[in-house]
């Protein structure tokens, strides 16, 4: 995702065959449906920087992980916006502990 990118617009990456995303601390908005059926989609790090998910943006990705450096769900983000199903988040994450889990270098 180019640094000129600030939201991820809906259905941006439909159908996408990637395996995990690092959401660049550009983006500040990740549009409906941007995610949606990405079946192949295990891991995503989403800075602090993302100030709004809408709901499902996350739909229909099977068993994602999401490793989110906020705390806790930010008021801009919506309720259902990891889609269906239950899905593992990781609050306070770092793109360090990102990278521990899929057992690559960090970047930090």
């Amino acid at each position: 995702i180019p640094d000129s990118v600030r939201i991820i617009g809906s259905n941006a990456f439909d159908y996408s065959r990637c395996e995990s995303m690092i959401i660049p601390e550009n983006v500040v908005s990740i549009e409906e449906c941007a995610f949606q059926k990405c079946a192949e989609l295990r891991t995503v790090f989403i800075p602090a920087s993302v100030e709004k998910i809408a709901g499902l943006a996350f739909r229909e990705t099977g068993g994602t992980t999401f490793y989110c450096e906020a705390a806790e769900k930010p008021d801009g983000w919506d309720d259902d916006w990891c889609g269906d199903g239950a899905k593992e988040v990781v609050w306070g994450s770092t793109v360090g502990d990102y990278f521990s889990y899929l057992g690559g270098n960090s970047r930090d």
